[in-house]
């Protein structure tokens, strides 16, 4: 039905407006997509504005599939450096976080990577460090494979993993976010913060 809907406006040039539950509906339909929640606006853009800088932590989480991944971490500073830290996470954060005037170390604040965004490896041994933990669950979805991994208390989504990996439950593995695609929000407003 979504081809159709497409096809049907593209014929009619003439603008409409549709409205859905389905964010994937939003996302695929829509050349602007207006989020909303409660009946408040949340965020309005092209669907690749929102999903790449999402405005609050409700919009972050909204939009996307599978869920981006939230972790509640403290900023603590290492030399000039600033990392994002929990229970067995430890992420260097990005330089425009070093020079925010509201950041500082000791800040708690809420971390959001999507899924498609941490890579995932196998060590060879059963190394410990920052960012190993437990595969949980294995979803085979035909051409990707979804993990479910487990760094102390924290339960992280990783997609894109390819369907022919070896990796089962109960594997260690080691993940890597990719550090330009991370986002930080305020743990109290839920807002974004933002380069």
């Amino acid at each position: 039905m979504r081809l159709e809907l497409k096809q049907l406006r593209s014929r009619m040039r003439t603008t409409s407006i549709y409205v859905t539950h389905d964010q994937v509906e939003a996302m695929t339909l829509g050349d602007r997509v207006v989020v909303m929640r409660d009946g408040v606006i949340q965020q309005t853009g092209r669907p690749n504005e929102i999903y790449g800088a999402p405005a609050n932590i409700f919009v972050a989480g909204f939009i996307g599939s599978p869920a981006m991944n939230f972790i509640r971490a403290l900023l603590i500073a290492e030399g000039d450096d600033l990392y994002a830290t929990a229970p067995g996470i430890r992420l260097r954060a990005p330089d425009f976080l070093r020079n925010s005037p509201i950041l500082k170390a000791g800040k708690g604040v809420s971390l959001g990577i999507r899924p498609e965004f941490i890579s995932v490896q196998q060590p060879n041994s059963a190394a410990g460090g920052d960012n190993a933990g437990h595969v949980d669950i294995v979803d085979q979805m035909g051409a990707e494979i979804i993990l479910q991994v487990r760094i102390g208390e924290t339960v992280l989504a990783v997609s894109r993993v390819d369907p022919d990996s070896p990796i089962a439950v109960g594997d260690r593995v080691i993940l890597t976010p990719n550090p330009q695609k991370l986002h930080f929000f305020d743990v109290d407003s839920g807002a974004a913060i933002v380069r």
